[in-house]
């Protein structure tokens, strides 16, 4: 390694790369010499502000992450719109497709994911869409608002957070949308079958139409020499339940199904790679020198798609790099640790949150819930809980408080009344119903602020 400041090279200018830079001119501003590449020509903004975008609650200027010229201020070169395409880890060097090279001394790939393109045909007809960068929500935005279309139809595939949020937002726009779920209720992952009706339920009721259990098996246009998209055609997703095909008219699909890693690189290079780039929980990959984080990498065998695990792993690796230990088996520098997290529905007037793993079939019978239903306000919460111990919840309607158990969900604390946990929010007079799952009770009480 030079004698001069290391140069440490980022590949990737998203949400990652950002938070590890900005903790890097924190904890030592000037350590290194910083460059970062970025495929898109935007410098780093806030992908979680796509959908209100979209839907007009914020400007695109409110998308930044830092203002124009605050790269410059604090001395870091940025390279955007071109996209690294090939990586030689012997002479520590890049090359970019437009032919430019860098070298580095330390190496931080922060590739994010792609969006998945389900493998039915159609799915490169025109109208055909992700929702994954900022020029994706631009195109999206203006195919919709185009005032030359008589006929506004969007369908989302995927009824999981990123699809609910764009299709509400797309609603706002005065579009007609449908979402169409393979799953038997929506946000499968993070709610349980009677939350996830609810939800659409309150779905449906603000105008967009709801298939569950169903899946798009093609996508069609008028003629077979046309190009753009026409309808869409619907199947039962599984064998147990055949409901008959649907075609639904629709010139736009927005594409929500799931991400995969964005390894390419990595792969080519030689670096270690599974589902993603295998990183310890320092954030090193197989290759000393080389670092991997954000949706790009794994930790014994978990993947991320959520934001704060993220940044979590961004500021072990800025103080590993600030620290100047990451040559060492076992820096001091605390490695990350998963944490419980709580997911929520970013739609305005909708409240949805989940906390925890909920129980999979096989270990259900282990664990005792209990269930308040509130029958006038269309509420519902429930508590999974194992030897009195918290281990998940969620909420629709109410979620006030349901977030803050993640901190008891990982220290496994138990809770003196449990009871008193799922009724923690302030409510007014109102008839509601607990429900205990392990003994299929049922009571109803009036509650009092």
């Amino acid at each position: 390694m030079s004698l001069a400041r290391p140069r440490l090279l980022v590949v990737g200018n998203g949400m990652a790369a950002n938070r590890l830079i900005s903790q890097l001119q924190v904890l030592a501003d000037d350590r290194f010499n910083i460059m970062v590449i970025g495929q898109e020509r935007e410098p780093a903004y806030n992908r979680i502000l796509l959908t209100p975008w979209l839907n007009g609650e914020i400007e695109q200027r409110e998308l930044a992450l830092q203002s124009a010229d605050w790269y410059t201020r604090h001395g870091i070169a940025m390279h955007t719109g071109d996209a690294v395409t090939s990586l030689d880890l012997g002479n520590r060097n890049v090359h970019c497709q437009s032919g430019t090279e860098f070298s580095w001394d330390l190496l931080v790939l922060a590739t994010g994911s792609q969006a998945l393109i389900p493998p039915i045909p159609g799915h490169d007809l025109d109208g055909v869409m992700c929702l994954r960068t900022q020029q994706d929500a631009i195109k999206l935005k203006t195919h919709c608002l185009d005032s030359n279309r008589a006929h506004k139809h969007v369908l989302v595939m995927g009824g999981g957070v990123l699809g609910l949020e764009a299709a509400c937002s797309l609603n706002a726009l005065g579009v007609t949308v449908t979402v169409v779920h393979r799953d038997a209720w929506l946000m499968n992952r993070q709610l349980d079958e009677e939350s996830g009706l609810r939800l659409a339920g309150e779905i449906r009721a603000r105008g967009i139409a709801v298939y569950t259990g169903m899946q798009c098996s093609r996508l069609l246009s008028d003629t077979r020499d046309s190009a753009q998209l026409t309808a869409a055609e619907l199947v039962g997703a599984s064998a147990d339940s055949s409901p008959a095909p649907v075609t639904i008219p629709c010139d736009t699909a927005v594409l929500a199904i799931g991400i995969k890693p964005e390894i390419t690189l990595a792969q080519t290079a030689g670096l270690r790679c599974e589902r993603a780039i295998v990183v310890d929980g320092w954030l090193r990959s197989s290759q000393t020198g080389v670092f991997a984080l954000g949706e790009c990498c794994q930790i014994n065998q978990e993947l991320f798609g959520l934001v704060a695990p993220v940044y979590q792993q961004a500021d072990v690796l800025a103080a590993l790099l600030a620290s100047g230990q990451w040559h060492r088996t076992k820096p001091s520098v605390k490695p990350w640790v998963a944490q419980t997290l709580a997911t929520k529905l970013k739609v305005a007037g909708l409240d949805v949150c989940s906390v925890g793993m909920l129980p999979s079939s096989s270990d259900a019978s282990e664990q005792r819930s209990l269930i308040w239903r509130d029958p006038v306000r269309q509420h519902y919460r429930r508590l999974w809980l194992h030897d009195n111990v918290v281990k998940a919840a969620v909420a629709i309607g109410d979620i006030r408080g349901v977030s803050e158990l993640a901190p008891a969900i990982d220290d496994a604390k138990s809770p003196t009344d449990p009871l008193s946990v799922l009724l923690a929010s302030e409510m007014d007079d109102s008839l509601f119903q607990v429900a205990d799952t392990r003994t299929q009770s049922l009571s109803t009480a009036g509650c009092a602020a």
